[in-house]
C-alpha cells in the first residue's frame, strides 16, 4: 500500500511540474503577463507613401482586426503620432474608429516612441509587460520603439503582417529586431495572445549593446568604406550607388570618420566619377578627413558601420571588440548574395538600411533633440543638397539582373 501511495504522488508531481513547464518552458514557472498594443504613427500620410507596398491594404486591414480585439478584450492601447495629428497626420477615420475608448494617443518628436517621457510614464503605470506593435514604419519607428522597449525589460511582439513601409525590403529591420530578442509574429498569433488562448514565449537574452540604438553611441562611430565595385551584380545597383553618395555626404556632415579599404586617392577617384552626386553635394564633400583602413583603431569607437563592399578586408586581427557593435548597411552594400544572408545572420554584423541609419542617428525630426548641436548647426548647408531618403530609388525585395542595370562599365 505505501509503494501505492508513493508512486500516485509521484505521478501527480510529475503531471504538476509538466503542466508548469508548459506554462512556461523556460524555467518551469508559470509567469505573469499583460498585455498592450501601440499603434505606432498609423497616419494618413505615411500610408499613402507606404501604397507603394502591395501589402499595405491588408496590413490595414489586420491591424483594424486586431483594434477590435483590444475592445473585446480590454486591452490597453497606445496610440503615438510623430509631431501631431491635423493636416494630413491624423489616422484614417476607418482605423480610428476602431480604437477602445480607453486608448491613450501621444505625440512626439523622437522617432522611437520610447523617447517620450509622457508614454513610458503611462505605458509603466498601465502595468503592461508585453507590447504589441502595429504601424509605420517598419524601418523606423516601429524598429526604434521595439528596441527602446527591448532596451527598458519589456517583451515585444513586433506584428509583421501589420506594419508597413515606403521600403519594398524591410529584411534588415526585421533581422535587426530578431537579433535585439524582438518576437516576429503574424496576427493570427497575436489575437490568441490578446484574447488569452496562447501563452507567450519568453525572449532570447540579447546582450544590451544589440539592442541600443545606434544614437547612443553616434559621436563614437565610425564608417569602413569599400569600393570594390567589381561585385555589383546588375540588381539594385542604381539604388545602391545613390544610397552610398548619399550615406558619404551624410558622414561628411556629422564628421564620422571614414576609413577606407585600399588607396585612398583611388578610391576617391573611382567614387567621384561612379556616384550620384549631385553639383551641391560636390561642393561640400571632400576626402580630407578620409583614412586608409589600416589606420584603423578600434578602441576609439562604439559603433562601426560598413558600406560599399560589405566586410571587405575585416579578419580576426582588425575585427573589434564585442563592445563594439558592427553594421553593414545593405542597400549601399555589393556583397555577393551569400555574403548578404551570412552578414544578416550574424550576431556580430547587424544589417541597417541608409534611411534606418539616418534616422536612427539623428533620433528626432526636432533638431532640438538631435545628439550634437555641431549637427544642427551644418544643417543648413547640408540639407539642401541632400535627397530625402525617402525619395531614393526603392530598392526592389526581388529582382533579375536586366541589361541596363549595372553600372559597372561606367565605373570602369
Amino acid at each position: 500500500m505505501d509503494a501505492f501511495v508513493r508512486f500516485t504522488r509521484a505521478v501527480v508531481l510529475s503531471v504538476a511540474a509538466g503542466l508548469a513547464l508548459l506554462a512556461d518552458p523556460s524555467d518551469g514557472q508559470a509567469r505573469s503577463h499583460k498585455f498592450g498594443v501601440v499603434v505606432v504613427d498609423l497616419q494618413a500620410d505615411f500610408i499613402a507613401d507606404a501604397q507603394i507596398n502591395p501589402a499595405t491594404p491588408a496590413a490595414l486591414d489586420i491591424t483594424k482586426r486586431i483594434l477590435q480585439s483590444t475592445q473585446r478584450n480590454q486591452v490597453p492601447v497606445f496610440v503615438t503620432y510623430e509631431g501631431d495629428n491635423l493636416l494630413g497626420y491624423d489616422m484614417p477615420p476607418a482605423l480610428k474608429a476602431d480604437l477602445p475608448e480607453w486608448h491613450k494617443p501621444f505625440f512626439k518628436t523622437t522617432y522611437a516612441a520610447t523617447g517620450l517621457p509622457a508614454f513610458m510614464t503611462e505605458l509603466e503605470r498601465s502595468g503592461v509587460t508585453h507590447v504589441v506593435l502595429v504601424g509605420a514604419e517598419t524601418d523606423v519607428c516601429v524598429m526604434l520603439t521595439a528596441l527602446g522597449l527591448r532596451e527598458r525589460g519589456y517583451e515585444v511582439f513586433v506584428t509583421k503582417d501589420a506594419v508597413l513601409s515606403a521600403e519594398l525590403d524591410v529584411t534588415a529591420a526585421l533581422t535587426r529586431m530578431k537579433i535585439a530578442g524582438v518576437h516576429v509574429v503574424d496576427h493570427t498569433l497575436v489575437k490568441q495572445f490578446l484574447s488569452g488562448k496562447a501563452m507567450p514565449p519568453a525572449a532570447p537574452k540579447s546582450d544590451r549593446l544589440l539592442i541600443r540604438a545606434i544614437k547612443d553611441s553616434a559621436v563614437r562611430s565610425a564608417i569602413v568604406l569599400s569600393v570594390a565595385f567589381d561585385r555589383l551584380d546588375g540588381c539594385n545597383d542604381g539604388a545602391k550607388l545613390e544610397r552610398l553618395a548619399e550615406l558619404i555626404v551624410f558622414a561628411e556632415w556629422l564628421k564620422i570618420p571614414v576609413y577606407v579599404d585600399g588607396d585612398v586617392d583611388a578610391a576617391w577617384q573611382t567614387l567621384d566619377r561612379s556616384l550620384a552626386f549631385s553639383q551641391a553635394a560636390r561642393t561640400v564633400v571632400t576626402r580630407a578627413a578620409w583614412k586608409p583602413l589600416t589606420a584603423f583603431s578600434a578602441q576609439r569607437y562604439k559603433s562601426v558601420t560598413f558600406a560599399g563592399a560589405a566586410l571587405p578586408t575585416w579578419d580576426a586581427a582588425d575585427a573589434a571588440p564585442y563592445a563594439i557593435n558592427t553594421y553593414i548597411v545593405v542597400d549601399a552594400s555589393f556583397p555577393p548574395n551569400q555574403g548578404v544572408e551570412l552578414a544578416m545572420s550574424s550576431r556580430t554584423a547587424i544589417p541597417i538600411s541608409y534611411k534606418s541609419y539616418y534616422r536612427e542617428l539623428t533620433g528626432s525630426v526636432s533638431f532640438s533633440d538631435w545628439p550634437s548641436q555641431a549637427w544642427v548647426a551644418r544643417a543648413a548647408q547640408f540639407e539642401p543638397v541632400m535627397r530625402d531618403p525617402e525619395a531614393l530609388t526603392p530598392i526592389k525585395s526581388t529582382c533579375t539582373p536586366e541589361i541596363g542595370d549595372s553600372h559597372e562599365q561606367e565605373i570602369r
